[in-house]
């Protein structure tokens, strides 16, 4: 019975998991006044769905469900801007090319939560520094907003939010985990949530990984940044 009360614990925090990781990336590093421009080019977008994780990509042996998520990744957040003192939130001087947001992928058993979004900038340098303004907030105010938020549920506790190092991964990679306590049928369970960004040339990914009442193994986070940065390294011709 406590596996059935983690699995409805899973689907109600599921949701609530895909926004709060999104809206940690983006309301902290693209708020009002300044959402970068956009000047789409079919090839790019193309490219950032083929660098998002695809339900090929995910662990056999076990049975995935894919939830739709819009697939265009969404724009930045306005007027959402939570704001991180000394961090800039004005990304009007940059262009995006490309987005996409994957599905975001449940198993069975609802332990595992899976979802990858992609920006494609107009040059390198714009994206370095898209992806700087998106890690360098998470890390100076980002335990101050998980504890914002995950206090509006109820009954969780904020456990942990700091580095998350995933072993063979390139500099151009950081991690964050969250770790938050659920009462679930009169016990406490911890939820294991792992924020990923990483750059590369153009592009810059995002990965959100939860795992309950145990985290998504490391080797197996470390297969999906090098997926996504094998195909960062591609870029359409």
């Amino acid at each position: 019975m406590f596996d059935e009360g983690v699995s409805r614990w899973i689907l109600r925090l599921a949701p609530l998991l895909v926004v709060l990781g999104w809206w940690s990336a983006t309301a902290l590093a693209t708020g009002a006044p300044g959402d970068p421009k956009e000047a789409f080019r079919k090839q790019d977008v193309a490219w950032a769905k083929q660098i998002n994780l695809r339900r090929s990509d995910l662990p056999t042996g076990v049975k995935w469900t894919a939830y739709g998520t819009g697939g265009t990744g969404g724009g930045g957040s306005g007027g959402n801007d939570v704001g991180c003192p000394g961090v800039r939130s004005d990304n009007s001087d940059l262009t995006l090319t490309g987005r996409a947001l994957s599905p975001f992928f449940i198993d069975t058993n609802r332990q595992y939560v899976i979802v990858s979004a992609v920006w494609i900038l107009k040059t390198q340098a714009q994206a370095k520094k898209f992806n700087d303004r998106l890690a360098h907030p998470i890390a100076r105010c980002g335990p101050g907003l998980m504890k914002s938020h995950i206090g509006a549920i109820k009954g969780a506790r904020l456990v942990f939010f700091g580095p998350h190092p995933i072993a063979g991964t390139s500099q151009q990679w950081s991690s964050f985990r969250l770790v938050i306590s659920l009462p679930v049928q009169g016990r406490r369970m911890k939820s294991f949530v792992d924020f990923v960004l990483g750059q590369h040339g153009r592009a810059t990914a995002w990965l959100l990984l939860h795992g309950a009442p145990t985290p998504i193994p490391t080797d197996v986070e470390a297969g999906f940044v090098r997926l996504m940065a094998g195909q960062m390294a591609h870029p359409p011709g």
